[in-house]
Formats: C-alpha cells, sequence, structure tokens
C-alpha cells in the first residue's frame, strides 16, 4: 500500500509540476510584442501612394494633394512619423498602430496632430501598388439631341434651400411664397433673430425644420469687419487661432438646437476685410 500511494503522489507531483510551468510561460507569451514589417516597395490606398524607404524616410503622394515628406521609424506594431519642414500643424511627430493582412498593411490613430497625415492615414488599408488597378477617369459627354433631365418637383422640397443659389443653383425659391418686403429696423415681416457669434457669411442649408449656418469665430477681441463702399481692397490683418463652427437652429423659433465645431487653428489664408 506504501508502495502504490509513492507513486500516486509522484504522479500528482509531475502534473502540478508541469500545470505550472505551462502557467508560467503563458504570460511571456502574451506580453512579447510581435515586429510588423514596413515593406519598402510603394503602397496604394485609393488616389494615394506611399514609400517607406529603407533608410527611414517617407513620402505621402496623392492627386490633387501636396506631397509630404518626412522620416519614420517603427517599433513593435507601432510606426513614428516627423516632418520637420511640414505644413503648419505638421512639426510634431504622429503616432500609428499598423495591422498586417497578406500583403495589405492597415493604418490606425494612436496620436498625431497634423491633420492631412491624419486624414490620409487613419484606418487606411493599404496595398502594393503594383496589384492597385486605376480606375480610368470618367467623363461627360453630352450626345447631340439629349434631353435635359427633367426637373424635380419643387413640392417635394417646400421650403427647403439645400445649398447655395437654392436648389439646382438657380436662386429662385419656387411657390414659397415669401414676402417681397422686409425692414431689420422695425422688424416688418422679420419672424426671429438669433445670435451668431463670429463672422459667418456663408450661405445657409435649410432643411425641413432646421436650419444651418456656419461662423469662423475669432480669438482676437478688436477683430473688425468693414462693409460698405471704399476703394483699398486689403486683406484683414487678423492672425488669431479660429474657431469654424456649424450651427443648427429651428426654423419657426430661431432657437439653436445644436453646434459642432469643424476645425480649430491659425487660418492658412488671410481673409478679406469684407468676408470670412
Amino acid at each position: 500500500m506504501k508502495r502504490k500511494n509513492c507513486r500516486k503522489l509522484g504522479l500528482a507531483l509531475m502534473l502540478v509540476t508541469g500545470i505550472v510551468s505551462i502557467c508560467a510561460s503563458i504570460p511571456a507569451t502574451i506580453g512579447r510584442q510581435t515586429d510588423v514589417r514596413v515593406p519598402s516597395h510603394p503602397l496604394r490606398f485609393g488616389v494615394f501612394v506611399a514609400r517607406f524607404d529603407a533608410g527611414g524616410t517617407f513620402t505621402l503622394e496623392g492627386d490633387r494633394w501636396p506631397t509630404l515628406k518626412g522620416d519614420w521609424k517603427s517599433k513593435g506594431d507601432e510606426i513614428e512619423l516627423s516632418m520637420p519642414s511640414g505644413p503648419d500643424g505638421c512639426q510634431g511627430p504622429g503616432r500609428y498602430r499598423l495591422r498586417t493582412d497578406g500583403s495589405r498593411i492597415s493604418f490606425d490613430l494612436v496620436s498625431d496632430d497634423c491633420t492631412p497625415r491624419r486624414m490620409i492615414l487613419d484606418r487606411s488599408t493599404w496595398s502594393p501598388a503594383s496589384e492597385v488597378k486605376i480606375k480610368a477617369t470618367r467623363r461627360i459627354v453630352w450626345a447631340k439631341g439629349a434631353r435635359a433631365p427633367a426637373r424635380p418637383d419643387p413640392n417635394t422640397s417646400r421650403g427647403s434651400w439645400p445649398s447655395f443659389r437654392g436648389a439646382q443653383a438657380s436662386g429662385v425659391a419656387e411657390r414659397q411664397n415669401l414676402p417681397d418686403r422686409w425692414d431689420a429696423k422695425t422688424g416688418e415681416n422679420i419672424l426671429w433673430r438669433a445670435p451668431i457669434p463670429g463672422l459667418a457669411h456663408s450661405s445657409p442649408v435649410i432643411w425641413g425644420h432646421r436650419i444651418f449656418v456656419t461662423s469662423a469665430v475669432g480669438s482676437d477681441p478688436n477683430e473688425t469687419f468693414r462693409p460698405g463702399l471704399y476703394g483699398d481692397g486689403d486683406a484683414s490683418k487678423d492672425r488669431s487661432r479660429h474657431r469654424w463652427m456649424i450651427y443648427a437652429l429651428d426654423k419657426r423659433t430661431g432657437k439653436i438646437l445644436w453646434e459642432r465645431t469643424a476645425h480649430q487653428g491659425v487660418p492658412a489664408d488671410k481673409r478679406h476685410v469684407k468676408s470670412t
């Protein structure tokens, strides 16, 4: 009986030792970081082409986009991109997590303040340029005798103003029963007023019972706007940080339903003194 008990005890110790050894090796496997190799051949994503050479430099090119150039380095499954001579807001590094699927490689944002670089790379999947077929550019050709497209029934969008100059950019609001006179000073035919911060000169969009307007809100307390007739056409000197805003208002009451910040930063170009 003693020998049998000893054999059972020895077998139990062997099993326990094996389990402990397996468990001890699991964290090392889980914690190990997998290196993702960045290919040196050209990669394509839509109209964009990326090149990451072995010397640590990269280029991002796209149709009608400025070329972005800089340095890159990778560690584990992350890549860091830097552009010391890049456009405004792009001097800092950008970090992305890489994923591979066969010959394809994907970029997922970790952190990047460079807007154009982030717009191209975030959640993008690139393939070797040699494997991507470029679609021919589509062109519209008017055939002789072709009929003009039928105009939509204006009643289907009654009360709406979908874009600058309205439906079909005609500048005509058909069957809207609008007043032909109004006076902002006396309030004649003015239903409501709503204060909107900043300078908002773009066309509103009206759809259903909502009005959407945009505005550029500067941080300079002394910013000016000069309406009227005058000779000089100098640009505004306001180079302060701006917020480009979108507002949604109730068409019936003028109440602001929500607001969103579309972009923040210093304007790339100076504005005209009469505009935004």
